[in-house]
């Protein structure tokens, strides 16, 4: 394999020997993607690079190196930041290839927009932090911003607008909108953030045709009414913080296309397009200075025209190359499972964005009743591997999948947070990760769930049934490992840590065998957790619930709160032993975050001999800095409940002082010295009551 490399061109001659793999290595550039190639069993010849959104390039090809006559084939191929593959439809022999960036000249004036706002070309000789009170752009000029206070400011290339009223008004461009239109934005939507704060609207003179929302990640639109929300989403919910995202909406005949970093989705919406008049706001909609975000602008035009799919390409590529290179590190996490993953949701993403640099959230599609055991099925032979998305819509109404036809496989989720991953991935840049699992179904009676079996498109047996009411309680243990490292060898990402719901059912009337169920989840879940360092839960026994099961939205704030926790202190954790980690962990759920010193005298303190003969310890008297937190710890006050291997959740003890219960053989002064030092560790001073041991 011969390299040949520039700042913009890469030349990959890759000679291509049938039945054979290469992999491209050596030195390249920073921003020059890897290259794989290989051969096609049935015969020509293929390979694949990853595609960045910023650039079209060309594959040229050569029989020969000495020739020195290359020759495109094929097509141009635009990057939509995902891994792209050419397959040769005539190969020769024997062949060299080679991917060439192409530089793409283009302009948006070729558009004839009615108006741009470019702050990089507007703001010629403005330093870092000073405030816009007008911004006068190509064809189009705002009101001068008399409150101080609602000014942006400019800063790196960009109007930052602080989400606290920060706007400006222009008035309505000739015309108004008109029935068919294009809009571009080049923004940044920065932490804070929530439903319904507006991007940019029109005033209620204008029908409120161009105001848009932050809805969930996506965009949406309000239409003729004062509360009429129309969701122009785009398909692509990632949720980056410091990212630049490419925005463009195109509508025409009551259509309305959105393209959010190169992926669309489109809904009908009759939006007013004649008589316009009134105003249009940047930072904010129809209201001056309500509802706000906590956006950057950096480009912004108008264009009059539902514009083509060549000239949308074009268009949204001269807006990629606008980021100027700034991509930014990003903190992943995935997110995923059952009905209460849809009820914190939300309230994740928000304390995700609040407590992490540029935190991106990739949530899976589905809620509901999706669960550990239809993503991972038995292996023959042994063990568990992830189960294929299987259609059951077929299904009679007598088979135990019928009703069912919802179900996800664990492949289908992989492969969409992988999508979702490629569209913020750059080449070089580290991730770190996290998912949250919900499996309640898990904790059932397994006979009469269905059991997860065949593959996409074969035979199915729709009334495949586990035959052991707790062979998935027992196993699911073993199944979240599976899991586990099954999406961190599928995605890349060795170090992600996998945080996990406890599933506790609260005020339920359960039979027997669905009690030990629930019992031999747990156990299962905690011994696994041996073996794996990242993997943490968060114990939901105490959280408030709607009807036994669904978190309250208090509930969700809490189990949201403890889960962000875990994360912010999952390297700290991954050091520890499993005992002394079972111990953090759960202090750190509950509310109380030790300092390295704490953890380090949490490995003490397991290491004591006596520490296998304690039962119980409750220590109602730590403490926490936030009163939400305070209010969790108060209640989740049980450090150590080692009978049956920590089998159960947090309970109230309303103990005067740290109380512990141990074996009858205990050494009650050599195990009180011990949690004496554990508690002077973490800061508390108190003293420890023995109850009668057993």
């Amino acid at each position: 394999m011969i390299f040949a490399l520039s700042s913009r061109l890469l030349r990959l001659v890759l000679s291509i020997a049938f039945g054979l793999t290469f992999e491209a290595g050596g030195q390249v550039l920073p921003e020059i993607p890897p290259v794989s190639l290989k051969a096609n069993p049935g015969g020509g010849s293929a390979f694949s690079w990853l595609a960045f959104r910023d650039q079209l390039y060309r594959v040229e090809r050569s029989t020969s190196l000495a020739s020195g006559s290359w020759a495109q084939v094929g097509d141009l191929q635009a990057g939509d930041g995902r891994w792209q593959t050419f397959t040769d439809p005539d190969p020769a022999p024997k062949a060299f290839y080679r991917v060439a960036v192409v530089d793409e000249a283009f302009s948006p004036s070729v558009l004839a927009p009615v108006w741009q706002l470019d702050a990089t070309t507007d703001f010629p000789n403005v330093t870092n932090g000073t405030p816009i009170s007008n911004w006068s752009g190509s064809g189009l000029a705002s009101d001068v911003q008399t409150n101080v206070s609602n000014r942006p400011v400019y800063r790196e290339g960009a109007a930052v607008f602080d989400g606290a009223g920060d706007h400006l008004k222009f008035p309505m461009w000739a015309g108004g909108v008109g029935p068919e239109w294009t809009m571009a934005l080049l923004i940044k939507v920065r932490p804070g953030v929530i439903n319904y704060h507006n991007l940019c609207g029109g005033s209620f003179a204008a029908g409120r045709a161009l105001e848009l929302q932050w809805w969930e990640g996506g965009v949406g639109s309000r239409i003729e009414g004062d509360w009429d929300f129309g969701l122009i989403r785009s398909a692509y919910n990632l949720y980056p913080s410091d990212n630049w995202r490419v925005l463009i909406i195109r509508s025409s005949r009551g259509l309305t296309r959105t393209r959010l970093d190169g992926f669309e989705t489109w809904l009908g919406l009759p939006l007013k397009t004649v008589g316009q008049s009134g105003t249009f706001n940047l930072g904010c909609g129809y209201d001056d200075g309500g509802l706000s975000s906590p956006v950057s602008v950096r480009y912004a035009a108008f264009i009059p025209t539902e514009i083509g799919d060549e000239e949308c390409g074009k268009l949204e590529r001269w807006m990629e190359r606008k980021k100027q290179g700034a991509y930014p590190e990003a903190q992943l996490f995935l997110s995923g499972g059952q009905s209460n993953y849809a009820y914190v949701y939300g309230q994740m993403r928000n304390l995700l964005g609040s407590s992490f640099p540029n935190a991106v959230l990739a949530p899976s599609s589905h809620y509901s009743s999706t669960s550990l055991m239809a993503w991972m099925r038995d292996r023959e032979g042994g063990g568990y591997e992830v189960a294929p998305r299987v259609d059951l819509s077929e299904a009679p109404p007598e088979s135990r999948a019928y009703g069912k036809d919802t179900i996800h496989g664990g492949d289908f989720t992989i492969e969409e947070w992988r999508e979702q991953i490629e569209r913020v991935r750059r080449n070089p840049k580290s991730l770190s990760a996290m998912m949250f699992v919900q499996g309640e179904n898990d904790t059932d009676d397994a006979m009469y769930q269905w059991k997860p079996n065949g593959q996409p498109g074969g035979v199915v047996d729709y009334d495949q049934h586990f035959t052991d009411p707790y062979a998935l309680a027992d196993s699911y243990g073993e199944r979240s490992l599976a899991w586990n490292q099954a999406v961190r060898r599928a995605l890349g990402l060795p170090d992600m840590v996998c945080v996990y719901e406890r599933v506790f059912y609260v005020g339920l009337t359960r039979t027997g065998v669905q009690n030990d169920c629930e019992y031999r989840q747990r156990y299962s879940q905690l011994r696994a957790m041996e073996r794996d360092p990242r993997y943490l839960v968060v114990d939901a026994s105490e959280i408030e619930r709607e009807d036994g099961i669904h978190f309250t939205q208090n509930g969700a704030a809490r189990y949201s709160r403890a889960a962000v926790r875990l994360l912010k202190n999952s390297a700290r954790l991954a050091k520890l032993s499993y005992h002394a980690r079972m111990i953090a962990m759960r202090v750190i759920d509950s509310g109380f975050v030790p300092t390295d010193a704490g953890l380090a005298a949490c490995e003490t303190f397991v290491a004591s001999p006596e520490y296998p003969k304690l039962f119980y310890l409750v220590v109602p008297s730590l403490t926490a800095a936030d009163p939400i937190d305070q209010e969790r710890l108060r209640r989740c006050n049980l450090v150590v409940h080692q009978n049956g291997i920590y089998d159960i959740g947090f309970d109230n003890f309303n103990s005067a002082h740290a109380t512990a219960y141990c074996d009858f053989d205990a050494n009650q002064q050599v195990l009180g010295s011990a949690i004496e030092a554990l508690l002077t560790a973490w800061g508390v001073s108190d003293t420890v009551e023995f109850l009668e041991p057993f």
